[in-house]
């Protein structure tokens, strides 16, 4: 069956949106993304949006029946929105504070509560306001369920497990410290009725992760894994199946890839492989709205995810909607309560930068609710390629390498290493810096450097402890390879990179100082010792899992402290022969702007030419606009100055 698509006048016309350009601007890469998600109502009555206004991200709601309203409140980030029932909405919001940290200094933090606001944009009321100084890893305020025939009263989590009256706006918490075992969970599980059935708990370096059985209110730990064995025995727990104490999990089971089995509580053991695939990690499970019941599995692939479908109707579903669009990437985004009406994400040839739609099967029809990035046309669009080199010990390193249009000859090279460092870059992915980088004219080559995810543990863990050592030579040996291919010109490449792409940015110019004509470091690691004692302090010595990695992935600074100064660009600035531009947020706390100064004072002693942009009031993600095209300019200032004939 092939779906008709119509567009969605009311949204793609409206003030926050913008027409299709007929050529790319400057700006079309600067703003913010026209239209981030498209969720349906229960009642399928109105669908909200996130997309900015007045250059704010905003919370708009449309109503399907015309007309909309928006809603910004100031001085937050809104992170993440939800329909609670058919007349109200919970939005997740932060804001950027200090706090004082368990070194006796201040250091930036995200505030985290939620707000209530019905459809209209009216009446915002807050909900559960988290002072506890725990949120920046993790415990955002979110919707954990909502219960089944019950449209008052909704389950959210904010460090621990609430039941909110959404007439009132009052929120009652349902378990106490005293009495459980999860409370302040990093995770929750729920079943199809709205009970929380899994928790994870940190227990010294462990993860422990407790259920409570069908029929029960005891917690009960059913796994435990030390983060010392965290690849090979982690564990995630995504759903249940009709036997309410068998659960769907996510593990390596001691092996190479991810697969997807049976878990049972009683037994607190692995029961079935429900899917694995030899070349692909499985990155999670498809539940059926209401229901929660699986009726699919998501695996990874260079090119984009894929499912292998174990329902028959899902299946067909699929197919129709895959015939609709005829390639590239779906996703399913939400459903209204009958399942017949529900919003999709699509990406592919003749949308690079992907769409929302609205599915109505009753008609049935598609309706294009708007882009993220409307500019972006397919002739605008360049498709990255995938390629493959030998690091200099034979291991495999893919790599997407993204050639400009219309440029002959040897074009300067932007070598873009990704952050995390466990991340990986997605071909089927849009990526703006990677389009942005190509049309200036540039070059771009991505590698998946060793301790990259999607490639096996062994691959994850060959990056432990080689930070600026094996995992950087992984990046020298990709530029080395298409410079003898003869794609590039070897006197003018650059290394950009954001996160652990900006310590990788900063370890090229330190460590391979003849390769590179310039670098870029957004929101860098510069010194690995004095990162480790913000790491310490931030995460409350042990009790977030970011205090237990770092000794095992980075090092250790009592172990390890020789070779951690060692790859420490900051304390190697003399070895720098390119110039450097720096970009950090002030208010970034994953990666805290001390490193950028100290690699800034570095660099200062060393007499080497440098330049510094600090984004006021930004964190590690470039959040505002007015940042983001602060950002945009540097950059291409920058590269112009360097990389230009």
């Amino acid at each position: 069956m092939r779906l008709i698509i119509r567009l969605w006048f009311a949204v793609l016309t409206c003030g926050a949106c913008v027409s299709n350009a007929l050529a790319l601007t400057f700006d079309d890469f600067a703003r913010l993304p026209e239209v981030e998600t498209a969720a349906i109502s229960p009642d399928a009555k109105h669908f909200v949006t996130l997309q900015p206004v007045a250059a704010r991200r905003s919370v708009v709601i449309y109503h399907v029946d015309g007309g909309y309203c928006a809603f910004a409140p100031n001085d937050v980030k809104i992170r993440q929105v939800y329909w609670v029932n058919s007349s109200h909405l919970l939005i997740s919001v932060t804001r950027p504070q200090t706090k004082f940290s368990l070194y006796g200094d201040y250091r930036p933090h995200e505030w985290t509560w939620m707000l209530l606001i019905d459809k209209d944009c009216k009446n915002p009321k807050m909900i559960l306001p988290d002072r506890s100084g725990a949120s920046a890893y993790g415990f955002r305020g979110r919707v954990l369920s909502r219960l089944p025939g019950d449209d008052h009263h909704v389950l959210v989590v904010a460090g621990k497990i609430y039941k909110l009256d959404i007439d009132t706006a009052r929120a009652t918490a349902i378990s106490s410290t005293e009495r459980s075992r999860c409370d302040f969970s990093r995770r929750f599980v729920a079943d199809a009725t709205g009970k929380a059935r899994i928790c994870y708990s940190r227990v010294g370096r462990d993860t422990a992760i407790f259920a409570r059985l069908d029929g029960s209110d005891e917690w009960v730990q059913v796994y435990r894994y030390s983060w010392d064995d965290r690849h090979a025995r982690e564990i995630s727990f995504e759903g249940f199946a009709a036997d309410p104490d068998v659960a769907f999990v996510v593990t390596r089971n001691g092996g190479e890839r991810l697969a997807a089995y049976e878990f049972d509580l009683r037994t607190k053991s692995l029961g079935r492989i429900v899917y694995q695939n030899p070349k692909s990690d499985v990155v999670g499970y498809i539940l059926e709205p209401g229901s929660k019941r699986v009726v699919g599995v998501e695996y990874e692939t260079f090119d984009g995810d894929r499912v292998e479908w174990l329902d028959r109707s899902w299946a067909q579903l699929w197919a129709d909607l895959s015939a609709t669009f005829e390639e590239g990437a779906l996703e399913f985004v939400s459903f209204a309560d009958d399942r017949k009406i529900f919003t999709i994400y699509h990406r592919g040839p003749d949308d690079p930068a992907g769409s929302y739609y609205l599915v109505n099967l009753n008609k049935p029809e598609v309706s294009k609710l708007g882009s993220m990035y409307p500019a972006v046309t397919p002739a605008e669009y360049v498709q990255p390629k995938l390629i493959h080199y030998k690091a200099r010990d034979g291991l495999d390193i893919p790599a997407y390498l993204t050639m400009p249009r219309n440029v002959t000859g040897k074009v300067p090279l932007v070598v873009l290493p990704h952050g995390g460092p466990e991340s990986r870059d997605d071909q089927a992915a849009y990526d703006d810096w990677q389009q942005f980088l190509t049309w200036r004219g540039y070059a771009v080559l991505q590698p998946q450097f060793r301790g990259s995810t999607g490639l096996g543990r062994s691959f994850i863990e060959a990056g432990y402890k080689q930070w600026g050592l094996k995992m950087q030579d992984d990046i020298t040996d990709g530029v080395l390879d298409v410079i003898r291919q003869g794609l590039v010109d070897k006197d003018r490449i650059c290394i950009f990179g954001w996160s652990y792409g900006g310590y990788a940015a900063l370890a090229g110019l330190a460590f391979t100082p003849d390769l590179y004509k310039c670098g870029v470091a957004g929101a860098p690691i510069s010194d690995l010792l004095t990162m480790t004692g913000f790491v310490n302090g931030y995460s409350g010595y042990g009790f977030d899992e970011e205090y237990w990695y770092w000794p095992r992935a980075v090092g250790d600074v009592t172990r390890d402290r020789e070779r951690m100064a060692a790859t420490s660009p900051a304390l190697h600035a003399d070895r720098i022969r390119a110039p450097l531009l720096l970009i950090h947020g002030t208010y970034d706390t994953t990666v805290p702007i001390g490193q950028s100064d100290e690699m800034a004072k570095a660099m200062e002693r060393a007499g080497k030419p440098y330049e510094y942009v600090r984004l006021e009031g930004e964190d590690h993600h470039l959040f505002k606009a007015d940042t983001r095209r602060k950002t945009y300019e540097a950059l291409d200032q920058f590269l112009a100055k360097y990389l230009r004939q």
